[in-house]
This record gives structure tokens, sequence and C-alpha cells, in this order.
């Protein structure tokens, strides 16, 4: 009787997990579309084909460069 049991768990295991990333990826697209969180004073992102600004936040502010060492030495 065990063996029957581990079969039929077996096959409904099969059978459910096909659909599982099908609901994760519906739970993820839903939550892309809502504006981002980021923790920086400004950012800015740009597609390069068409320099068309995809998303802005703060882009006037001036902000100082991170390292002035990374450039010296680049």
């Amino acid at each position: 009787m065990p063996k029957f049991r581990v079969s039929l768990f077996s096959l409904a295991l099969m059978l459910a997990v096909p659909f599982a990333p099908q609901a994760v990826a519906k739970t993820a697209a839903a939550t892309t579309a809502s504006q981002p969180e980021i923790a920086s004073g400004s950012a800015m992102i740009v597609d390069l084909n068409t320099n068309k600004v995809i998303y802005s936040n703060h882009p006037d502010l001036v902000r100082p460069i991170a390292s002035i060492s990374k450039l010296m030495t680049a």
C-alpha cells in the first residue's frame, strides 16, 4: 500500500510542477508594472538605440563622481 501512495503522490507532483513557473511568471509581471524603488539620489536609464529616456529620477541633480582614483587609473 505505501508504494501505491508514493506512486500516486509522484504522479500528482509531476502533473503539478509544469504549472508552477507560469504562476510565478504572472505575479512577477504584475509587480514590474509599478515604479521601481531606487535608493540612489538620482538615476537615469536610456535606450542607446533610440536615445529615449526610459526612466529618470532627479535627472538634473548634479552628483559628485564616486571615485576619482578609478578614473585616474583606468
